[in-house]
């Protein structure tokens, strides 16, 4: 007798388990390069506010304002614990 619409699992508990496995390191992965990214770019970002701020790289309302260099500095501090962050996990 055939029941309709009830699904019966076709592959065995272990290969289930071990796509599940592949799926969470394939989006482990994914989140290492995003964060690798978002770290370079705040490292980028963070260089720029702080040679506005101590008045190296002119022509913005931010050259010469120490706040900015500050700023910057954090910024990048962050960008490298991201990045840090991604490459120990």
């Amino acid at each position: 007798m055939k029941f309709y619409g009830a699904s019966k699992k076709s592959s065995s508990p272990a290969l289930w388990y071990s796509s599940q496995r592949a799926a969470t390191v394939h989006l482990e992965a994914i989140l290492e390069k995003f964060l690798i990214f978002l770290g370079i770019l705040l490292i980028f970002v963070g260089a720029v506010w702080f040679l506005q701020g101590i008045n190296i790289l002119p022509g913005s309302f931010m050259t010469g304002q120490i706040q900015w260099a500050v700023y910057g500095a954090l910024a990048a501090a962050l960008g490298l614990g991201l990045i840090a962050r991604a490459r120990r996990e």
